[in-house]
């Protein structure tokens, strides 16, 4: 179901196509002597229930996709580190795929997710993620853009300390 928030247009065009719907609904009926004068009212007060209606199924169903809806961080961060990678065409399609599948690799990318939202402490560093690997391995020229990234990140905090983590990635 796509996540789509209707305007005011959108409900004061249904109200109106309803209303002028119902009025001819009331005229014909009218005519033909089918509807008493005092039951008009009724009839053209449904255009109101009905877009009201409408208008509440709409504002609950999208409260529910919003509690719903959890933000994968972790994903995001991923996915900002990958995009500088691609952008650097310093890595071929089977780079990122052993780097996926090494275990080390992803603990570190890990350590980094966790430095990135809580910073640096005692034996946790940018610096020691480094050491992790050997300075000609792919790892190490990997890990190189992951740890800018969160340098980066860091340096944007420190300018901008906003406490909004959807704006951390």
């Amino acid at each position: 179901m796509k996540n789509v928030k209707k305007t005011k247009t959108h409900y004061l065009v249904l109200f109106f196509f309803s209303l002028i719907l119902m009025g001819i609904y009331v005229i014909l009926n009218f005519m033909e002597g089918k509807l008493a004068p005092e039951n008009i009212w009724v009839y053209l007060l449904i255009p109101f229930v009905f877009t009201g209606i409408y208008w509440g199924g709409d504002v609950l169903m999208q409260k529910i996709r919003d509690k719903r809806k959890k933000v994968d961080y972790y994903g995001l961060f991923l996915d900002a580190v990958g995009e500088r990678m691609r952008n650097s065409q310093a890595f071929l399609l089977e780079d990122f795929r052993r780097l996926q599948e090494n275990e080390r690799f992803q603990d570190a990318v890990k350590t980094a997710y966790f430095i990135f939202q809580n910073g640096e402490s005692g034996p946790i560093g940018l610096d020691r993620l480094e050491k992790k690997f050997e300075k000609r391995s792919l790892e190490f020229k990997a890990i190189q853009y992951v740890i800018g990234y969160v340098r980066d990140q860091q340096t944007e905090k420190q300018n901008n300390p906003v406490k909004n983590p959807e704006n951390q990635v």
